[in-house]
């Protein structure tokens, strides 16, 4: 079940930036999505502990974008998953010191109040894998149940699905909205 959280207020602009799920296919949704996996490569190869953890939904941002129905299960939901920080950071600081490469999303969406316990609209994304190079093999992880707030993308959990070299969906590469590792990002190499 994918679950979404909101800032308070007007759902564009949340986080200073403009919606970019809104036109799935779309240049600036590729745009988007690629510097938020960019973004959330950095973050959990950083083998840092709180950088890991801030990428989870706060207390705050539950309260701020849900109803009284989903609120308490969602900050128990993320009290577990707190207790989980050091496990994600060993799995993908494995990959520390490599180089972002692509990425394959899925259930990138817009979703309007009332919607799964929502009290404002947001943008969500059901999945989306994370691509890298390391000592010159690729390798890849899913980050699943992103939501945006007013501070940007957040996670419902942390990835549960351990990043590893030859991942399946390297080959398969199912996706709704992609970059190909390879195909060079705008502006970059």
């Amino acid at each position: 079940m994918l679950l979404v959280a909101v800032c308070a207020g007007a759902w564009l602009g949340c986080s200073g930036e403009d919606p970019i799920v809104r036109t799935p296919g779309s240049a600036r949704t590729r745009e988007g999505l690629d510097a938020l996996a960019a973004w959330l490569h950095d973050e959990l190869v950083s083998k840092d502990p709180s950088r890991v953890s801030a990428l989870l939904l706060s207390d705050e941002e539950i309260d701020a974008g849900f109803d009284s129905d989903s609120r308490l299960v969602l900050s128990e939901q993320l009290r577990s998953e707190r207790r989980h920080v050091a496990a994600a950071v060993a799995a993908w600081g494995r990959f520390a010191g490599s180089r972002y490469t692509g990425f394959c999303a899925r259930g990138a969406a817009a979703l309007g109040a009332g919607e799964r316990g929502l009290s404002a609209p947001t943008e969500a994304i059901e999945r989306i894998l994370v691509v890298g190079t390391y000592s010159g093999s690729e390798w890849a992880g899913w980050v699943r149940e992103l939501v945006r707030t007013s501070e940007g993308f957040r996670l419902m959990k942390l990835p549960d699905d351990s990043p590893r070299e030859g991942h399946p969906e390297l080959d398969m590469w199912s996706c709704e909205v992609a970059r190909r590792p390879g195909e060079g990002r705008p502006g970059r190499p």
